[in-house]
C-alpha cells in the first residue's frame, strides 16, 4: 500500500503523523520509507540522468575527435600544397587572400559533412524519438544549433593550419620543390 500526503512541514514529524495514523487504523501494517515527493521523483528520473550524462560526455569526446580529425586533415593538406602557396605568395597573394582560400576549403567541407549528417539523422528520427522530452525529432532550433556549433567546430580546426598556411615563406616553400 502507498500513501500519499501532502505538508508543508518537516519530514520526519510529517512521518511521524502518518506512523501514528496508520497504526491506529491498523496496527500489523508498518510505514516504512517515507520519502519526500522531491527523492521519489529523482530516483525515478535518476538512470535516465545518468544515461543522458553519458551521452553527453559521449558526445562531447565526439565532437573532440571531429576536432582534431579535421585539424589533422586540414594540417596534411596545408603541408601538401606548401609549394603551391609559396607560389601564390610569390606571384602576389596576400596572406589574408592565403588565410580566406585554407578556411572556405574546410568551411566547404565542412558543410558538405553536415548537410550528410542533417540528412541522416533526418532519416533516423524514428530511432531517437521514444528518447526524447520535451523536443519532437526534427526541432529546427535543436538542429540549428547543432549545426551552428559543428561549423565553429570546423572553423576552429581549420584556422591553426590556415595561420600556418599564411606564414609560408614563399622563397622557402618554393627551393623546398
Amino acid at each position: 500500500m502507498t500513501i500519499v500526503a501532502r505538508t508543508d512541514g518537516d519530514l520526519s514529524a510529517t512521518g511521524a503523523s502518518l506512523g501514528a495514523i496508520v497504526r491506529s487504523l491498523d496496527r500489523d501494517r508498518p510505514l516504512s520509507r517515507v520519502r519526500s515527493m522531491d527523492a521519489v521523483v529523482r530516483d525515478r528520473v535518476a538512470p535516465r540522468r545518468l544515461a543522458m550524462l553519458l551521452l553527453g560526455v559521449f558526445a562531447a569526446l565526439a565532437l573532440l575527435l571531429a576536432l582534431l580529425g579535421i585539424y589533422g586533415v586540414m594540417g596534411y593538406v596545408v603541408s601538401q600544397r606548401t609549394n603551391e602557396i609559396g607560389v601564390r605568395m610569390a606571384l602576389g597573394a596576400h596572406r589574408a587572400a592565403i588565410l580566406k582560400m585554407i578556411l572556405g576549403e574546410g568551411a566547404r567541407l565542412g558543410i558538405a559533412g553536415l548537410t550528410l549528417g542533417v540528412v541522416l539523422s533526418l532519416a533516423a528520427t524514428r530511432l531517437v524519438e521514444t528518447a526524447l522530452f520535451g523536443i519532437t525529432p526534427t526541432d529546427a532550433p535543436t538542429y540549428g544549433t547543432v549545426v551552428m556549433v559543428m561549423l565553429a567546430v570546423v572553423l576552429a580546426a581549420c584556422d591553426l593550419p590556415a595561420r600556418r598556411a599564411a606564414r609560408v615563406d614563399p622563397l622557402s616553400a618554393i627551393r623546398m620543390e
